[in-house]
């Protein structure tokens, strides 16, 4: 809590980090090449670990036999010490390691509207809860064409991922591997969802199939 009869200044520490849009768009306009674990490692290596270093430097005292007893064995500063290095580490791997973007696909909401009214009838969602003037509507047959090709996109940024063999350890190759086949898997499972079945019933039914064709064809599944 705060105590408002002492100045705010003594009460708080404040450290600035860059958000993922500071990242983003450093370097007047072009995506940093800085990673938030980069960010976070540098103020471990550079901060917090001097810190606590200078913090519990000369903690030894005497016992009564007249030797010196290391009090940090007793309060397990050296156990911490080990454990921020080992995070400084696991953090320089993670700067390694090669990111699998997390999938999300959006709805237009003539379809979310359709998907809520089948739970609440509890039905299968189908093409008889949308009504008859949207399936025709051209404004909202093309959003639903835009929705696919961003779909489309989606997908193919977790498809197209690589990573270099040569590079890192065996280790992150096998996160790799791992990560991209959990990736996958959710991909999948997105794909026979019925919101997304649904938007493909509108576009094959308005005869967009070129929309439908891309979907099928071009994620790089």
């Amino acid at each position: 809590p705060i105590e408002p009869s002492i100045p705010i200044s003594t009460q708080m520490q404040v450290i600035k980090l860059p958000g993922l849009s500071d990242l983003r768009n450093a370097s007047a306009g072009q995506p940093s090449t800085m990673s938030p674990f980069e960010t976070i490692h540098s103020v471990i290596h550079l901060a917090l670990a001097p810190y606590f270093d200078a913090s519990t430097r000369n903690r030894d005292v005497p016992n009564p036999n007249g030797n010196k007893v290391d009090s940090d064995t007793r309060i397990g500063v050296p156990g911490t010490k080990k454990k921020i290095a080992e995070l400084e580490l696991s953090l320089l791997h993670l700067q390694q390691n090669t990111e699998i973007p997390t999938l999300h696909l959006p709805l237009h909401p003539v379809v979310q509207s359709a998907l809520d009214a089948a739970e609440k009838q509890k039905v299968k969602p189908s093409l008889g809860l949308v009504a008859p003037t949207m399936l025709s509507d051209s404004a909202i047959l093309n959003k639903l064409d835009t929705i696919v090709n961003t779909w489309i996109k989606s997908i193919k940024s977790i498809t197209g991922t690589t990573r270099d063999p040569s590079s890192g350890t065996a280790t992150q190759e096998i996160t790799f591997w791992l990560s991209l086949e959990s990736a996958l898997e959710d991909v999948a499972v997105q794909i026979e969802s019925e919101g997304v079945q649904l938007t493909l019933d509108i576009l094959a039914q308005a005869k967009r199939f070129a929309a439908t064709a891309r979907f099928k064809s071009d994620t790089g599944l």
